[in-house]
């Protein structure tokens, strides 16, 4: 939202997508455990057991992170 109204329509985009991603991971596995969706095998995020999800978890906050960073140097 802030790198929107800065005028960082990249960082903006680039920070949705994040937060559909985990919103996306976080409502499958809601689903799966309440029985409303199928299993997929799909990871918890930040709860992984797996070494790749968790490094693209881990890259994707470090992303977000580093837009943080930008905005407030950039004000």
């Amino acid at each position: 939202m802030y790198a929107q109204k800065n005028d960082m329509l990249w960082q903006a985009f680039l920070c949705y997508g994040t937060a559909f991603y985990f919103a996306a991971q976080s409502f499958i596995s809601i689903g799966v455990n309440l029985g409303t969706l199928p299993t997929k095998g799909l990871t918890l995020p930040l709860l992984s057991y797996g070494r790749s999800s968790l490094l693209v978890n881990c890259a994707f906050f470090g992303i977000a992170l580093r837009v943080i960073t930008e905005i407030k140097t950039a004000r």
